[in-house]
């Protein structure tokens, strides 16, 4: 059975690569006739997006991971990332051993945890090793002493939502048993759902349990976001409203929607199936436009865009991540993301409940451009890790809240 379906993967990547091939050996053509589908874009950031954007689109989970996991492997190649074996986590810069003395002699003056994003389906702890690496050596080079652990967390299907949230909130306790650690600042960040995590797992842990600060990369802080805030975006991001709904589904343990503009939500543990209906909104017709050097959107992205709107109504009060007990936070995100919306509403409701936060919209920027230096031009990502980097540097100097 293993060799029958890893005969069946081989045969599907390699439609996949010729298929993406294809589309992208007309991007340098449109690109220079029509110009980048948004203002700014390079030619190298065209591609990568459309590269991207054809695997969210075309391959399974389980495919997905491997390229991820493939992706994360090469990013960490020529790094010290370590593995604990007695956390779930990875240390980058230093060894498990290391570390425990670096800590105990208090030669730590911050701790970035990281937990990384995928859909809460297909991530990969090593994935944005050379991104946060960045953030860890421009920080020494400031005088800051830091060390960086990457967390893992069992994936959906595998388990559901909330047992990740459980996994990393007790690896944050486990990490603060480590003597030493409670000396030094702690920032928890993530990308994607990865920041959902961060967000919901702050909300579980005790005041004296929670890091002082929280850095957030595009995160993902409504599972099922509203057509209005996805639909924007819906020709430019990477990824798409049917990636949203299969990976919200997926984590979540419900069923996916059976027929355009109809959503079944399914939780046996908790309720029993219900059905919405959904009708598409009377604007769709100006989605079906197709924006220069991307795919088009199709009515089945339309479909899709409304079904999420649909289970977001059914599953709002099941995963919500309310705007209380949240240390300070900085949120960096791209206005041209499927999230933007949702993020920045989600900042001034947490600002309303009076969370010091700081928020950096980038023009033009897609979904985790501040992690992916491939998917942003050079100025925004640097102007990126110089924010964060900042941010990090006030945490340590107790002048970020």
């Amino acid at each position: 059975m293993e060799i029958a379906q890893l005969l069946a993967d081989v045969v599907y990547f390699t439609g996949f690569i010729v298929h993406a091939t294809f589309l992208l050996l007309g991007v340098p053509v449109i690109h220079a006739t029509f110009g980048p589908p948004v203002n700014g874009w390079s030619l190298a950031q065209h591609l990568m997006i459309r590269w991207i954007r054809a695997g969210n689109t075309s391959l399974k989970i389980h495919q997905q991971r491997l390229m991820v996991r493939l992706g994360g492997w090469l990013r960490s190649r020529g790094l010290l990332v370590a593995h604990d074996t007695e956390l779930p986590a990875f240390w980058l810069g230093d060894t498990p051993r290391t570390i425990r003395s670096r800590l105990a002699r208090g030669e730590v003056d911050l701790l970035i945890v990281y937990i990384h994003g995928g859909g809460f389906c297909c991530g990969s702890p090593l994935l944005q090793t050379q991104s946060v690496n960045t953030w860890r050596t421009q920080l020494e080079q400031q005088g800051i002493r830091v060390a960086v652990a990457l967390l893992e967390y069992e994936l959906a299907p595998e388990v559901l939502y909330p047992q990740p949230i459980h996994r990393i909130c007790q690896t944050i306790r486990e990490l603060r048993a480590i003597p030493g650690v409670n000396r030094a600042k702690m920032v928890l960040a993530g990308d994607s759902a990865g920041g959902n995590l961060a967000i919901s797992t702050v909300q579980h842990l005790q005041p004296t349990e929670q890091p002082n600060a929280l850095v957030l990369i595009s995160p993902w802080v409504r599972l099922y976001p509203s057509s209005d805030a996805i639909c924007r975006n819906i020709s430019t991001d990477i990824i798409t409203p049917r990636n949203l709904l299969t990976w919200a589904n997926t984590y979540m343990g419900v069923a996916c929607y059976t027929a355009p503009n109809t959503i079944e939500v399914v939780r046996p543990a908790i309720a029993p199936p219900a059905s919405l209906g959904a009708t598409l909104p009377n604007e769709a017709t100006a989605l079906l436009a197709s924006s220069a050097g991307m795919e088009p959107t199709g009515v089945s992205d339309i479909d899709t865009c409304s079904a999420v709107a649909a289970v977001s109504t059914a599953m709002a009060s099941q995963q919500a991540l309310v705007p209380t007990c949240i240390p300070p936070s900085l949120i960096v995100v791209g206005s041209r993301e499927l999230f933007v919306e949702d993020v920045v509403a989600y900042a001034c409701m947490l600002e309303e409940a009076g969370t010091h936060v700081s928020i950096l919209v980038e023009p033009g920027a897609v979904h985790n451009y501040a992690v992916e230096p491939t998917l942003a031009g050079s100025d925004a990502y640097q102007r990126a890790v110089g924010n964060i980097t900042d941010y990090m540097r006030k945490v340590v100097h107790n002048k970020c809240g």
